[in-house]
């Protein structure tokens, strides 16, 4: 199980729990976007480019960049684009 407070990826349900004062929340994800949430916890602190995302969660497919931005969109977490606390976006790098 990776945390990231105040969430936690759940592997074996496929999911995301949110903890809020004690409480946890699931959170569904729909399965492509939970798989983008998991590699990109795979790989903290790292610039993932497109290309690199596309290979390790949709390997040998052809995905608009509107899909990844969709389901990038759907796990915002709640991040605030202006100053990001989980996911940061490198404009035309990753």
């Amino acid at each position: 199980m990776k945390v990231f407070p105040p969430f936690r990826l759940d592997p074996i349900n496929e999911c995301l729990w949110r903890s809020i004062r004690g409480d946890a929340e699931r959170m569904v994800l729909k399965p492509k976007t939970y798989s983008i949430l998991a590699y990109f916890l795979d790989h903290p602190g790292q610039l993932v480019t497109q290309e690199e995302l596309l290979e390790g969660v949709w390997p040998d497919t052809y995905v608009q960049p509107e899909v990844v931005k969709r389901h990038i969109f759907d796990m915002a977490l709640g991040d605030d684009p202006k100053a990001p606390v989980y996911l940061e976006a490198a404009a035309r790098r990753g």
